[in-house]
């Protein structure tokens, strides 16, 4: 009779199967076989407590029946009771070697958690049991995503796609995948094929959202986050997606208010509660934000989206509120390479260089893979006179481990290397290699040439009350970096801002100061408007002009000067001063906050003259009490730098307990400049663009 109650099952025929075997049960309730079947009908119905209560009672009276076992695995697993199924499916392989279901069990929870290793062994087993079936092919190609290798996993993803078409969740997979990929069409197509087949599919539906909104098609990935609202108003992650949308219109407070009700149904959802602290703090909202940060670290420590927060908040804090939060991070995933570099660079930042060395030897202890760990003790080497030591552990360092701006250093530490053993043209090829591989903020633009320059006279600074912005200048290579530690080490305020990729929209960050220059000479409102855009500017990052508020600019060009004169006439200027040789040495070998692209060194030296150009009829230009010239030799000494700096803004002298003790040195204590004069070294390896400067 059972048999026959099964027929109605397979056949679809649910209502009737479910009061047949309803009424089974009713005669024999301790019928296992029974139990479980109806287990799988009730799971089939969304009714997960009744399939867990049901298969759990099937397998307390027949526990060595392998099925069983993989029925309630299977239900913990949708559960999300990691634990519970991934002990129900390794007791299922144990009763049944040849089971793949259990095997494909035990990778789905590798993959979910994260465990790459423990997915790759379960669905190698997997594999040897149901070679080429289409979960396996879905599974690899979740693990290949996981590993970041969108291509291979893509194809896996379609292979399975193929053998077993109407499977809704391979689609959705498939189309994650090819999203990742950058392939959004496609993506929106194996969405799309997942909705077809299984209506009303939330996965989907979220996913499809998510895709819409990155394509920027807002009002399509709305309706996509409401659909799935109209089904389960309280869905978190639905809520979560219109959050975002709404915080990207503007919508600030509907934006947190869908973020809170988001946090409040999923609480354990590390990502939701990663977004409520950033819209709390973007709201101001700092005492709250920090309440729900710890209170997701509790439950979610090793989440690297809150630790990153935690480490930003800290970074706001005075002492040592960074370096401890890195040591939290860490002591809560001492996996985690990212934690580890975190901390290793914290305790290189302090000069802790002992502990920096033994957690970076522990980690490679741990995975050798670790190429930050490796660029940090090539670091040390380098630092105590080793370079053939530190050639030893750039060569080691895996390619594939490190992000582009990690390689780029990498390029630099091995010219550094090679420049110590005195190999100088090895050297410049290695820097070149880096520059190639560094992101870019912008091109050498060339600057123009002075005489082509029809400037204003500048303008005589008003007696008193007149504002009196602080500028700071420098060509790459000369070392204004150094002057920005000072400042900062002692609570001075430098902005920045221009350095990133979107900086303050005033003429300064957005080029429209080349025709403002050229207009001033017809129309007075420039200046004034220049000024006005500056100002707000500053006040919409709740910034005002101070003594000890310095603006750094990242490129010289006379007619920002000229334009900032005629806007403030009391305007000052730090400029920092080096020979152009030593700069194109040290730009080369060791990259600038300016991110410009380095080509060639010939063409980054024309540059240079250029620019060097452009500086020297600044310094002409501004009279003298406006203008303070730092030397770079002098950064080496920042106490009697100090002495001249601080009585130029008008403040006074910080106390030498206040004074860091290097200004000129950064991460592993390297020199953040090549020591002047070090370019006589490369008259040879860079004779064209030395040839250039002359």
């Amino acid at each position: 009779m059972l048999e026959d109650i099964l027929k109605l099952h397979q056949a679809g025929r649910l209502d009737d199967a479910e009061t047949r075997y309803r009424e089974w049960l009713a005669f024999n309730p301790d019928d296992p076989e029974a139990l479980h079947l109806l287990a799988i009908l009730r799971r089939q119905r969304e009714d997960l407590a009744e399939a867990l209560e049901l298969a759990g009672k099937a397998v307390d009276l027949v526990p060595e029946r392998a099925n069983y076992q993989l029925t309630l695995a299977g239900l913990w697993l949708h559960a999300r009771q990691f634990d519970r199924a991934r002990d129900g499916f390794a007791t299922a392989l144990r009763l049944n070697p040849d089971l793949p279901g259990a095997a494909l069990g035990l990778a789905q929870i590798g993959l979910m958690r994260g465990d790459l290793a423990a997915a790759a062994d379960a669905l190698a087993k997997a594999e040897r049991l149901a070679p080429g079936h289409p979960q396996v092919l879905a599974l690899k190609g979740g693990l290949a995503q996981a590993r970041g290798q969108h291509e291979a996993a893509s194809r896996l993803l379609l292979e399975s796609a193929q053998r077993n078409p109407n499977d809704p969740l391979v689609q959705m997979q498939l189309g994650l995948s090819l999203a990742a990929s950058g392939k959004a069409g496609f993506a929106e197509q194996a969405l799309a094929n997942a909705l077809r087949l299984k209506p009303g599919y939330t996965a989907a539906e979220l996913a499809l959202g998510q895709l819409l909104m990155r394509e920027k098609r807002p009002d399509e990935a709305m309706a996509r986050f409401e659909a799935v609202l109209a089904r389960e108003p309280g869905h978190a992650l639905a809520l979560a997606g219109r959050a975002d949308l709404r915080r990207a219109a503007g919508d600030n407070e509907g934006a947190l208010a869908d973020y809170r009700q988001a946090h409040a149904a999923a609480p354990a959802m590390p990502g939701i509660a990663e977004a409520l602290v950033a819209g709390l703090l973007a709201t101001g909202a700092g005492a709250e934000a920090r309440e729900v940060l710890d209170a997701a670290l509790a439950t979610s420590p090793t989440a690297p989206g809150l630790r990153r927060l935690d480490l930003a908040l800290a970074g706001r804090q005075p002492g040592d509120a960074l370096l401890e939060a890195c040591r939290a991070w860490h002591a809560a995933d001492p996996s985690s390479l990212e934690a580890a570099e975190r901390l290793a660079t914290q305790l290189e930042v302090r000069r802790d260089f002992e502990a920096a060395d033994a957690l970076a030897r522990q980690t490679l202890g741990h995975d050798s893979r670790a190429g930050f760990a490796r660029l940090l003790l090539a670091r040390s080497a380098l630092r105590e006179g080793r370079p053939e030591a530190a050639q030893e552990q750039l060569n080691r360092v895996p390619e594939a481990s490190l992000p582009p701006h990690r390689r780029a250093e990498r390029a630099s530490l091995r010219g550094l290397a090679r420049d110590a053993l005195g190999d100088a043209e090895g050297a410049v090829e290695a820097w070149l290699a880096g520059h190639r591989q560094q992101a870019h903020l912008a091109p050498l633009v060339q600057p123009p040439a002075i005489a082509d320059l029809r400037l204003p006279a500048p303008p005589k600074p008003a007696a008193g009350g007149d504002p009196a912005p602080v500028f700071l200048l420098g060509l790459p290579g000369a070392g204004s970096e150094s002057v920005v530690a000072l400042l900062r080490a002692t609570g001075a305020t430098v902005l920045s801002d221009r350095f990133g990729p979107q900086g303050r929209p005033d003429a300064l960050a957005t080029g429209a100061f080349v025709q403002m220059v050229a207009d001033l000479a017809g129309d007075d409102a420039v200046a004034a408007r220049f000024r006005d855009d500056y100002l707000a500017g500053l006040a919409a990052a709740d910034l005002a002009l101070a003594p000890d508020l310095v603006d750094w600019l990242p490129f010289v060009d006379l007619r920002q000067v000229a334009l900032i004169q005629a806007a403030f006439p009391a305007a000052r200027f730090i400029a920092v001063e080096r020979d152009l040789r030593d700069c194109l040495l040290s730009w080369l070998a060791l990259g600038c906050p300016q991110a410009l692209a380095l080509p060639e060194p010939a063409l980054a030296a024309t540059w240079l003259s250029l620019a060097g150009a452009h500086l020297a009829a600044a310094r002409a230009r501004v009279a003298d009490g406006q203008w303070l010239s730092v030397a770079a030799a002098g950064l080496a000494d920042p106490a009697t730098l100090a002495q001249r700096l601080w009585p130029f803004l008008g403040l006074p002298v910080p106390t030498a307990q206040t004074l860091p003790e290097s200004i000129s040195r950064g991460l592993g204590d390297l020199p953040t400049l090549l020591p002047d004069g070090r370019w006589r070294g490369h008259q040879e390896s860079l004779a064209d663009a030395l040839a250039a400067l002359s």
